[in-house]
């Protein structure tokens, strides 16, 4: 039985396709979540053998922080055209397997199978575009001079979450004004008119971490999807 989660951020499509690939008896259905950035809690807990990102469940580099955390999990990428100039940037960011979105419900499966085994599975035109691309020059993710430090992705995380800057002081026990400058500078730094902008910035391009030693967050720039 392969243990499988989903990714998508449609939930009647999420669980339409849960309930078709448990229906093949093969496949088991552990868990599923709308974005990439919800997903690592999940898959470092449930443990499946494969997931798979449907197209708009986040970008390349969300998918490289969760498979550097969870590196026991293949990664298939559902829904991309099979010319799809991100194809490298979704491999190097830890996808095994392509499936593309005109492909048949038998075509996901046997995918799921291959990559289950430790294979790799895409089509004959998926491949040689991560050829060309392999050839042509290796991707190397952009890094953004001015980093977000530790400290202002945490009270990003918090501005996600709902919470206002009054709110935020009380959690992280600091000042308020103190809250303001690091939300300012958060704005600054990704160009966001808003906070509501900053924080869609952070869940479409993802981030990793950088240098541990300086103690900073370089968040970098998403790749075409």
């Amino acid at each position: 039985m392969i243990r499988t989660y989903i990714v998508g951020e449609n939930r009647p499509l999420r669980d339409g396709l849960s309930r078709a690939l448990s229906g093949t008896g093969a496949l088991e259905v552990v868990g599923s979540t709308s974005h990439l950035a919800d997903a690592l809690p999940e898959v470092r807990a449930l443990g499946p053998d494969v997931a798979l990102v449907v197209e708009g469940a986040g970008g390349p580099l969300w998918l490289r922080r969760v498979s550097e955390a969870a590196p026991g999990v293949r990664w298939i990428v559902v829904g991309l055209l099979e010319e799809d100039p991100a194809l490298l940037s979704w491999a190097q960011a830890g996808a095994s397997g392509f499936v593309g979105r005109e492909a048949t419900f038998d075509t996901l499966r046997r995918a799921i199978a291959t990559v289950a085994d430790e294979g790799a599975s895409c089509s004959s035109r998926e491949l040689a575009i991560l050829l060309q691309g392999i050839v042509a020059s290796p991707v190397t993710p952009s890094v953004v001079p001015d980093p977000l430090t530790t400290r202002e992705l945490e009270i990003l995380g918090l501005v996600g979450q709902g919470l206002s800057n009054q709110q935020i002081a009380h959690r992280l026990h600091i000042a308020l004004p103190t809250v303001k400058n690091h939300v300012h500078h958060i704005l600054e730094k990704l160009g966001a008119p808003t906070r509501a902008e900053a924080v869609r910035a952070m869940r479409r391009t993802g981030f990793s971490l950088g240098n541990a030693r300086h103690r900073s967050v370089q968040l970098r720039p998403a790749a075409v999807n």
